[in-house]
């Protein structure tokens, strides 16, 4: 059985044209269950019931922007 990872997400940036106007402030940090990496097009989950909007880019190996906000994640 494979041991269950947790991720720390934590938003970096609201961009200056969000569709959703500081719906989650700049600094949350967020952890949960680790479901996939990051995906152009997809929420990115944390567990079966968090989720951010759509991710519009992949910046970086842990670095995404989504239609609101800049993420930074890493699995602790």
């Amino acid at each position: 059985m494979e041991a269950i990872q947790i991720v720390k997400l934590e938003k970096i940036e609201e961009l200056s044209d969000a569709k959703n106007w500081n719906n989650i402030e700049v600094g949350f940090v967020k952890t949960g269950q680790f479901v996939e990496p990051p995906k152009v097009g997809e929420p990115f989950y944390l567990g079966l019931t968090w989720r951010t909007s759509r991710v519009t880019e992949i910046i970086d190996s842990n670095t995404f922007k989504t239609m609101n906000s800049i993420y930074s994640w890493v699995i602790i």
